[in-house]
């Protein structure tokens, strides 16, 4: 539902909306005093994750036709970085003594500072698309 509204609306208020709620609700996570709060935080998470990275990853795609594998091997790779990363990161901060909440809310203010880049850059434009 979410890719045809995007091709119908406009895309890139529906990244920068769900990066702003992505950011939210990564930030709800890493102050949930109960299940319930977890629970509203990673219920926003999933549709928020697929307007923010999903719509960014299709959005890729269609800037650079002939570039296509190119870029999704490029986007599997930092994937599979973040997968091997990701654990990794968690282990330090619990062995810093950080815990789970140190690495949600880090993680709260790298993805608002992205949706601050990304709606400080120009809107780019298909091929063939209209100005």
């Amino acid at each position: 539902m979410l890719g045809l509204v995007s091709v119908l609306w406009r895309r890139r208020v529906l990244i920068l909306g769900g990066g702003v709620l992505f950011a939210a609700a990564l930030a709800l996570a890493a102050g949930a005093r109960s299940f319930w709060a977890l629970l509203a935080a990673f219920a926003l998470l999933s549709p928020a994750s697929g307007a923010f990275v999903s719509l960014s990853q299709a959005a890729l795609m269609d800037l650079d036709p002939q570039g296509r594998e190119r870029n999704m091997a490029r986007w599997t790779l930092a994937g599979g970085a973040g997968a091997v990363a990701g654990p990794l990161l968690l282990s330090g901060l619990v062995w810093a003594g950080l815990g789970w909440r140190a690495l949600f809310a880090g993680c709260a203010l790298l993805a608002a500072a992205l949706v601050l880049l990304a709606a400080r850059a120009p809107e780019p434009r298909r091929e063939g698309a209209p100005p």
